[in-house]
């Protein structure tokens, strides 16, 4: 079922209701501000079996937001070989802490595909989503038997007062 409200005299719908809105990969290609190579192709760690990984980040217009249903957040292909996520996804997701998603925040100026200065903006600004969160998911990601135990360890002590510096994630 599909149904629009227009204001009088107006041919733009106001508001779109489709049941279910799927972005697919080729709209969202066309709305790109950030595209790039990732995974083992962006190490140099690939083979020649390697498939090639690209990630990136897409905007919106205005009329998905005034849509009754939720705006597409990601779109890949079957594979998940090529996934682009939207703008406000992938911000909720660096809010988040997201290893997957900072990772595109520092990613080697040969790897980048396409960029905008939307997304020269953000990058300006990454430093803003390193925050104790992710030193704690760091922390978190060591061998339980190499971890240091208890309130007063070393590591734990130092994780508490630990505020995270810009050194060592800027690429």
């Amino acid at each position: 079922m599909t149904w629009s409200i227009h204001l009088s005299g107006n041919d733009e719908p106001l508001a779109i209701y489709e049941g279910k809105h799927l972005m697919d990969l080729h709209t969202a290609q066309q709305s790109l501000i950030f595209e790039t190579v990732a995974g083992s192709h962006a190490y140099g760690t690939n083979t020649p079996a390697s498939d090639r990984d690209l990630r990136g980040v897409f905007t919106l217009p205005a009329s998905h937001y005034l849509r009754m249903n939720k705006p597409p957040e990601q779109a890949s292909d079957e594979r998940n070989d090529t996934t682009y996520y939207s703008l406000h996804r992938f911000l909720s997701l660096a809010s988040d802490a997201n290893p997957n998603i900072l990772e595109l925040l520092f990613m080697p100026t040969d790897c980048i595909q396409k960029t905008s200065s939307l997304w020269e903006e953000i990058v300006r600004h990454r430093h803003l989503f390193i925050s104790k969160r992710v030193l704690r998911m760091a922390a978190m990601r060591w061998p339980r038997s190499r971890r240091p135990r208890g309130r007063t360890s070393w590591f734990t002590i130092r994780c508490r007062k630990l505020v995270p510096s810009k050194r060592g994630f800027v690429g």
